[in-house]
């Protein structure tokens, strides 16, 4: 293992050709504050590289600058196969170096067919320009057919599931980089949203393009899944590499303590949490909504509950069903024994009994990413600060920085734009957002989904924080060891109903899964 080896390139994998080399990339765009500092990196043809790193450690610069979003400082110099490829990068350049690239946002149609999703600015066309339907018909099909994936190439992209979209979004790139010698896939955390058995889908076909000889770059801040998947890992912090392993000589804790920079005792807060005889806080009854058919549960005082489950298993459709139109949804909500019915009773009425719900797609539905981070976390209690009819901004900055700090958001500036955030960051926004309008009971949707190590250790410490000081929690989460080891029980749902509750020593990973499974 080499820990903070500075500008040393890592060495290729014996016996592999190198199919990406990068030597001195650096990106600065305040002076004097470099947010990529003399990275070197190679991925072996073949290989399947981690890089880790938290928010804001320069691995989304380097992405950028690879696509030709960004060129680097003067001095950086990059290698595919082996061939110097010159900045600035036009998307031209990028295609016929062989780097191909998938993103969080796929860049994929839905109401267009998967063969058009596949072939579009590469058809292949006749002498007289015509396309050649049939033939990129017959191509198509042997893409899907190498990737698992048994449709008909005429079908509309709409109709896939989210871990399809992702694994057409492999296809697609592995086809864009067929014609070269040694292409490069680079992937943007492209499991984020995904359940364990997409994931179990997307690392197949991951495994599928590398033995095609294809590098294969694969950025995530789920460490599990980077030893499950990976040859080798880099982390960065802070713009440079800290760290470089073979990732079969890897240790968790080593990789924590590199990404932050610190050795985190455990990611973990203790649980002591004794329900005891208290009556129950919250009770859910007979609350239906696209999967969920008459779901029936209760919450405690002081208690994190956790809801979970495979894909399209219902979980994930509580936090949406809970905070719906009431036209869309049908069951009864009682918080301290005031009681609605979900069918007449809008969102502002649930919010009055003391319902807070946060969403999992913080950018499209927890935040609105043009606005300042001050309007954001003041928006639910807008209110407070009119003095005789009009907003003072004073009072409003002045709480909106005692916030920040408190939930440990940086920068401590409420002047930001939203979008500036990393995505650790704007969670921790969303969740003061909500917790600061003092609700009873406090609904999250995947919390830290797309989030660093370190910003799960804030939250994490902050969830429990609030349930010490009374709060009832429920957790929306295929996260199984982060409901395992914070929660105090976990409702497992299977095909639309809670089929399993775990407690006490039952509260295990392993459990979940089997649970989870039926």
């Amino acid at each position: 293992m080499e820990i903070g080896d500075g500008g040393r390139s890592s060495p290729a994998i014996p016996g592999h050709a190198t199919a990406l080399e990068v030597h001195g990339i650096s990106k600065t765009f305040v002076k004097g504050q470099p947010v990529l500092d003399s990275l070197d990196l190679r991925v072996g043809a073949g290989e399947i590289h981690g890089l880790l790193g938290q928010n804001g450690s320069g691995k989304s610069t380097f992405v950028k600058i690879l696509s030709g979003y960004h060129s680097p400082d003067h001095g950086g110099r990059l290698f595919v196969a082996g061939e110097e490829v010159h900045f600035p990068m036009t998307p031209r350049k990028r295609r016929e170096s062989g780097l191909s690239f998938v993103q969080q946002d796929l860049g994929l149609l839905d109401e267009l067919s998967i063969q058009d999703n596949v072939r579009v600015g590469r058809y292949t066309r006749g002498i007289f320009r015509n396309v050649r339907v049939n033939v990129d018909r017959v191509a198509t099909i042997e893409l899907l057919a190498d990737f698992g994936l048994e449709y008909d190439p005429s079908t509309p992209v709409g109709k896939l599931s989210a871990a399809e979209k992702v694994i057409l979004g492999i296809a697609r790139a592995v086809d864009q980089v067929n014609d070269s010698d040694t292409g490069v896939i680079v992937l943007d955390e492209p499991t984020a949203a995904l359940g364990r058995e997409g994931v179990r889908r997307i690392f197949t076909a991951l495994h599928v393009a590398a033995k095609k000889g294809l590098g294969v770059l694969f950025i995530s801040h789920r460490i599990d899944e980077i030893f499950d998947l990976t040859d080798r890992i880099t982390v960065l912090r802070d713009g440079r590499v800290v760290g470089r392993v073979q990732t079969s000589e890897a240790l968790q804790d080593d990789l924590v303590e590199m990404i932050v920079g610190d050795r985190i005792s455990t990611l973990y807060p203790s649980r002591d949490t004794a329900l005891g005889n208290k009556p129950p806080r919250v009770q859910v009854t007979d609350l239906v909504f696209e999967t969920l058919s008459g779901v029936t549960f209760e919450g405690y005082p002081g208690e994190i509950l956790g809801l979970t489950g495979l894909q399209g298993s219902g979980f994930a459709d509580v936090p949406i069903a809970l905070s719906a139109s009431p036209d869309l949804v049908k069951g009864k909500l009682s918080i301290d024994g005031n009681s609605l019915d979900l069918a007449a009773a809008g969102i502002a009425e649930r919010s009055k009994i003391g319902l807070a719900v946060v969403p999992a797609d913080r950018k499209e539905s927890g935040a609105a990413q043009e606005l300042r981070v001050r309007e954001n976390v003041s928006l639910p209690r807008i209110s407070d600060f009119f003095r005789k009819g009009m907003l003072r901004y004073h009072y409003e900055s002045i709480d909106t920085q005692a916030v920040l700090e408190e939930f440990l958001v940086v920068p401590l500036n409420g002047e930001a734009l939203m979008s500036s955030l990393s995505g650790g960051n704007q969670q921790k926004s969303v969740l003061a957002k909500w917790v600061k309008t003092s609700p009873l009971v406090l609904v999250l949707a995947e919390p830290t989904q797309g989030v660093d190590i370190g910003a799960r250790h804030d939250i994490f410490r902050l969830l429990r924080s609030l349930a010490d000081q009374g709060m009832t929690l429920l957790i929306a989460s295929n996260e199984y060891e982060d409901l395992a080891n914070l929660c105090d029980r976990v409702l497992v749902f299977v095909n639309g109903e809670v089929k399993t509750e775990l407690v006490g020593d039952d509260l295990k990973e392993e459990l979940i899964l089997r649970s989870s499974y039926g």
